[in-house]
């Protein structure tokens, strides 16, 4: 899985993926709406029977995220465990396994590589994207960026890009609402998300 925000486990659940066979997460960034429901992912899959420590991938800092999110919820693991018992839900799979990458291939088995490179999303530093090719398929997946050399190098010969976009003309529509109406801290986050998410214009490239 590639990043885990709010209502990410929910879609999992709806889908009725098969969450006891998660091998790990794979993060681009430490934004909130892309590392919130850490915990939820890893609390649904145990408790459905994966049998290993939920990895989570990424390059510099996913100890101190992990490491957090596992204190923060060390009560609750043991909770479960002491309601439902240690055959049920062994506690040491209730915790996440930090593991830091470098940009390159961060898994590769049989026919499936993937890649992690560079995103721009500054000031937010390290960011990456993922380029997952499988036997003669590939998907590139950006995270946040702007378009950058490294994303359009990644995007080459890619069956699927999944990246994001804003459409500068209704973002300038919205701050200039906002503005109207006196919600000028509003219109300054909307403003400044111009700077760091690449825009629908760009993407022609």
């Amino acid at each position: 899985m590639i990043d885990s925000g709010a209502g990410s486990t929910l879609n999992i659940m709806t889908a009725r993926l098969p969450t006891q066979r998660l091998d790990g997460v794979l993060l681009t960034h430490f934004h909130s709406d892309h590392i919130a429901e850490l915990y939820e992912l890893n609390l649904n899959s145990w408790v459905q029977g994966r049998e290993h420590p939920l990895a989570v991938y990424w390059p510099e800092g996913v100890k101190q995220v992990v490491e957090g999110v596992n204190q923060t919820y060390e009560l609750d693991v043991s909770y479960r465990v002491a309601h439902h018992g240690s055959d049920l839900l062994p506690p040491e799979l209730g915790v996440l396994e930090s593991h830091p990458v470098t940009i390159g291939v961060v898994v590769s088995t049989g026919d499936l590589k993937i890649s992690a490179f560079k995103a721009d999303h500054s000031p937010v530093h390290p960011a990456v994207g993922y380029r997952i090719d499988y036997k003669d398929r590939s998907v590139l997946v950006t995270g946040d960026t702007v378009i950058t050399d490294d994303v359009i190098r990644n995007a080459d010969q890619a069956d699927l890009i999944l990246t994001d976009a804003l459409s500068l003309i209704i973002i300038d529509v919205l701050a200039e609402t906002a503005d109207r109406f006196g919600m000028n801290r509003n219109a300054k986050v909307l403003r400044d998300v111009r700077d760091y998410h690449a825009s629908t214009t760009s993407l022609i490239k």
